[in-house]
């Protein structure tokens, strides 16, 4: 009988421990509908007066720009992201002749990059050739106050929900957002867990016909990718925003690839990070109108 008893309850033991493990499995990810996600995701970064209670917002820290294709190296400095309203600056300042800063700004009409030298350079191109990114307030994600999702409606932009994907091992949600009058591609991605804004991807193709014959002399193809990455969440006052903040431009001509040391890229190729760790965060600062211009 004491045997039978002790069978019994190493049985029981093991079937506790099963479905221990089952109740701790993660659940797998549902379809969402984008009004629920962006709900979602707006209560993750605050209250609906926290929010509101943040009129303007500076952060400051350190930041970096690593070539990895054409010239390898790398230059540090600080940079600085400020905005209010739909107004916002992004700033990072080096120390280099060749490349002093690169800078990008919206003042709630008119977008506008810096001219290091004279010249822009790949990022601000990118963002001069396709302003909506900084007019819709979709550069910077969800650390600035004009953010698309806080009040989409005013954005006049149709978002869809385009499917559950894995990324870097970690599930998220993909949102499709089409801005106004637009062919670029913009995808906003969700951790799937916590709602937070981890990613953003904007794709573009140019096709550059070389010559007047389509038959005999082939089509050039320009390819433009712009992605955002979003990490190290912390609290700031009310509020829960990302403290790091990654932004990647590829750019690729049929497969080539190459890159000069001020910024600028050769026509269709090359490759550039942008890291910048954020350190400092002031809400309701005085700001002037006239710093959301930039040259």
């Amino acid at each position: 009988m004491e045997r039978s008893f002790v069978s019994l309850f190493i049985t029981l033991a093991a079937a506790a421990s099963c479905f221990a493990q089952i109740e701790t499995l993660p659940t797998k990810p549902q379809k969402i509908a984008p009004d629920e996600l962006i709900a979602k995701h707006i209560a993750s970064i605050g209250t609906p007066e926290a929010l509101a209670a943040a009129k303007t917002r500076v952060f400051a820290g350190e930041g970096s720009v690593h070539s990895t294709r054409g010239y390898i190296g790398s230059l540090s400095g600080k940079v600085q992201l400020a905005s209010t309203d739909d107004s916002m600056l992004f700033v990072m300042l080096f120390n280099s002749n060749d490349y002093p800063y690169e800078k990008a700004a919206f003042d709630g009409q008119t977008s506008s990059v810096g001219l290091p030298n004279g010249n822009r350079t790949a990022l601000a191109d990118f963002l001069k050739s396709k302003s909506v990114i900084l007019k819709d307030g979709l550069f910077g994600g969800a650390l600035c106050s004009g953010w698309p999702p806080v009040n989409l409606t005013a954005k006049k932009s149709k978002v869809e929900f385009g499917g559950i994907v894995k990324i870097g091992g970690r599930d998220l949600y993909k949102l499709k957002y089409s801005p106004r009058g637009e062919t670029l591609r913009v995808s906003l991605f969700f951790d799937a867990q916590n709602f937070r804004h981890v990613m953003t991807q904007y794709q573009y193709t140019v096709d550059i016909r070389i010559g007047t014959s389509s038959t005999d002399i082939p089509t050039v193809m320009d390819y433009y990718t712009l992605t955002e990455q979003f990490d190290d969440f912390k609290k700031a006052g009310d509020l829960t925003l990302p403290f790091l903040y990654t932004i990647t431009l590829d750019v690729e001509q049929n497969g080539t690839a190459g890159g000069t040391r001020d910024g600028r890229l050769p026509t269709g190729a090359g490759s550039l990070t942008y890291t910048l760790k954020l350190k400092q965060v002031y809400f309701n600062q005085q700001l002037e109108a006239g710093m959301f211009k930039v040259s």
